[in-house]
């Protein structure tokens, strides 16, 4: 929307303060403004525009052509309504208001088309003694992704970094939710496949061979190196180890011992993790029942190692230095660490104002909580029998995951299986992705938005984990060999993104939720008293609930309103008067 002046540029932009941007075309100063909605807004606003009696010195456009040196950007865009657009133009005709609903999309609960079918299953049982079906859902993925996480990484493009599919999950939720119960669980099904490093026998065997390694003499390993490029193979440092190790009479199995292990662990202490994450084949499991406690920890500035730490192996494929005690300090290529965490709704909220607020600590930490969830979904009639589900499915998947070395699949990204898409997965993909861009764009708050670019790596990640549950035969109790992410495995993934994506704005757009709520009891009361007329000052006069003596919050509240078409601001002299729809009785219908 565009409106030319013959003033000075400063006094135009003092009386549009909501302005994009204003350009000087020769002698005349064009401003214009950017209006956001649908093309039935578009089209609403055109034809009301074109019945103004100045009409011609209005133009609507989708675009506007900009010259080089024609253009001077004063201030940042403000995208308005095309309500407000109206108003600022004194269109006297109502333009037809919008449903008045929040503008997030409905929380969506767990589907069956989500997952393959007998993971959906897996999921119910595990649910089936009253543990909230979402918490079960994302922390299943959460374990079977730590367990992989040491095997085998996925990647879209060939010459891309693999991505392995340890994931952070969050299971949101108030007191007595059940939180605490499916991270019990959780930890029981895993149990029969966790080793604990620190225990004697363990640290007994590394020692061994850290031992033997040092002691051995260079001649002995440059011997190894030289046989190996005399017949033209590539030189793996792990098989180095083995081979110095088996000279020294140490078993090659205290070395392989850790591969495919998990290890859970509640050491919130850099000291700690060091030990664990200096264990190339040892994937890592952080508990943190009380994610509330973890962030006050990871709030202090004498705890920006550990922090530093949690970031780098949520990456699964950056280099990572890890000091060791009276040693040197040992390069981990691939140290990767899964998260398991609940927290209360309003102990999230103070570390998550600190996020969106712009706080010097956020570094994106919050963020790496990809599979964050609210307990919404509900049993029904129709699968409230545990006896209907496998409960003992998962266990045997699990098993299947940890005692399979993905040997079938080519070994690219050094001690990993590294698979990629096929042509079908990566067209839906690149559709998928080009989604997401517009899903990033309308993002109601840059938190949001900082989530839903992530997703671009979850959703590989995702893919990985269905590809190896498609894949698995119960009947053989063993994974089938596989070479790519096919799209079926992918159509999972985006389902399952899908739905974190609507529990992401559920629990992140808090603000929004709060102003409609607030904004609903304020309109109530604007139809009960017929108070149709006023200044956002007179407003705040009113003894209402929210709004009483705040301006800065009746101005909200009547902004909010505005979006929708059921309130408008005209000038009246000098003063901005607000006035009610006469036909605002009716949106609640």
């Amino acid at each position: 929307m565009s409106e030319a002046y013959d003033a000075e540029l400063s006094d135009v932009l003092k009386r549009n303060p909501d302005a994009a941007f204003c350009s000087r075309y020769f002698s005349k100063v064009k401003i214009c403004f950017m209006v956001h909605g649908t093309n039935e807004d578009f089209s609403e606003l055109k034809k009301h525009v074109a019945a103004l009696p100045d009409s011609k010195s209005y133009s609507i456009t989708r675009s506007i052509p900009v010259s080089a040196g024609m253009v001077h950007f004063e201030s940042l865009p403000t995208v308005i309504s095309h309500y407000k657009m109206a108003s600022l133009l004194n269109i006297d005709i109502w333009l037809p208001f919008k449903k008045f609903e929040p503008r997030s999309n409905a929380i969506k609960q767990f589907q069956k088309d989500m997952s393959p079918n007998w993971f959906y299953e897996a999921v119910m049982g595990c649910a089936a003694d009253n543990k909230p079906i979402d918490y079960c859902w994302a922390g299943l993925v959460c374990l079977i992704g730590a367990m992989l996480a040491k095997k085998v990484k996925v990647t879209v493009d060939e010459g891309e970094k693999g991505l392995a599919p340890n994931l952070w999950a969050n299971f949101v939720g108030e007191p007595g939710s059940g939180k605490t119960p499916v991270i019990d669980m959780l930890t029981r099904l895993a149990e029969p496949f966790t080793v604990d490093p620190k225990s004697s026998s363990d640290m007994a065997s590394r020692s061994m061979i850290d031992s033997a390694i040092s002691a051995t003499k260079v001649s002995e390993v440059k011997k190894i190196i030289k046989n190996a490029t005399e017949n033209d193979k590539s030189i793996n440092i792990d098989r180095v180890i083995k081979q110095v190790s088996r000279k020294f009479k140490v078993e090659e199995t205290k070395i392989a011992e850790y591969i495919g292990k998990l290890v859970i662990t509640t050491d919130t202490t850099a000291a700690g993790l060091n030990d664990l994450l200096e264990i190339d084949e040892l994937s890592v499991m952080l508990l943190a029942d009380e994610l509330k406690t973890l962030l006050q920890v990871l709030s202090s500035k004498d705890n920006a190692k550990l922090r530093g730490q949690l970031l780098q192996a949520e990456s699964s494929n950056s280099l990572m230095m890890v000091a060791r005690a009276n040693q040197a300090s040992k390069t981990s290529h691939n140290a990767t660490i899964s998260v398991l965490a609940g927290i209360q709704p309003d102990a999230l909220a103070p570390f998550l104002n600190a996020a969106m607020n712009g706080d010097s600590s956020n570094d994106g930490f919050l963020n790496r909580f990809l599979l964050t969830v609210k307990n919404v979904t509900e049993f029904t009639d129709s699968y409230t029998a545990s006896e209907k589900f496998d409960k003992k499915a998962i266990k045997k998947f699990i098993r299947a995951v940890y005692r399979e070395s993905f040997d079938f699949i080519d070994r690219i990204d050094g001690q990993y299986g590294l698979v990629g898409f096929s042509e079908e997965a990566k067209k839906l993909f690149k559709k998928w992705k080009t989604y997401n861009t517009e899903q990033i764009k309308n993002a109601p708050n840059s938190y949001l938005a900082n989530q839903f670019s992530k997703y671009v790596g979850l959703v590989p990640r995702l893919s990985l984990i269905y590809q190896v549950m498609n894949k698995f035969s119960s009947s053989k109790k063993k994974i089938e060999e596989f070479q790519c992410i096919d799209l079926a495995a992918l159509s999972f993934a985006i389902k399952s993104v899908e739905y974190l994506r609507s529990h992401a704005i559920s629990i992140f757009s808090a603000d929004e939720n709060i102003l409609h709520v607030e904004s609903t009891a304020v309109l109530k009361r604007l139809i009960d008293t017929g108070y149709d007329k006023f200044t956002v000052s007179e407003l705040s006069q009113r003894d209402w609930r929210f709004i009483k003596r705040d301006t800065d919050k009746a101005l909200k509240v009547l902004q909010y309103l505005e979006s929708f078409g059921l309130v408008r601001a005209n000038t009246v002299g000098r003063r901005i008067e607000w006035e009610v729809n006469p036909l605002v009785q009716f949106c609640f219908n």
